[in-house]
């Protein structure tokens, strides 16, 4: 988590840069909108959900979102289950390998299990 905190968001010129900003407003818009669903799922945002608090002036308007960090939504949730394509991830606990292999942590469309 102290590594996602410390990524530099900004110009994607810039070689200091990390990250640089979501694609359009729609995406901006859509990928904003996931992080407030899970806030309303009961999610806990751990890190980011915001922009950038030291954009340079000529980056101001730009569609730049901190890398964002939730816990505490399960695998019914749209957070959980839609691929978002944003600087966002989940992290959902499971006590038992078989529990986190189960249907329900299956994703019609898993990018992750291959």
């Amino acid at each position: 988590m102290e590594a996602t905190k410390k990524l530099v968001i900004g110009d994607p010129f810039d070689k200091k840069t990390d990250m640089g900003a979501l694609i359009s407003k729609q995406h901006y818009e859509k990928v904003t909108s996931y992080i407030e669903l899970a806030k309303k799922d009961g999610g806990v945002i751990l890190c980011g959900g915001d922009k950038p608090a030291n954009l340079a002036a000529h980056n101001a308007d730009g569609y730049f979102l901190n890398p964002t960090v939730i816990t505490n939504i399960g695998p019914s949730s749209r957070v959980f289950m839609d691929e978002i394509f944003g600087p966002v991830v989940t992290i959902t606990k499971f006590k038992t390998e078989e529990e986190g292999s189960h249907p329900s942590f299956t994703f019609l469309f898993a990018i992750n299990d291959y």
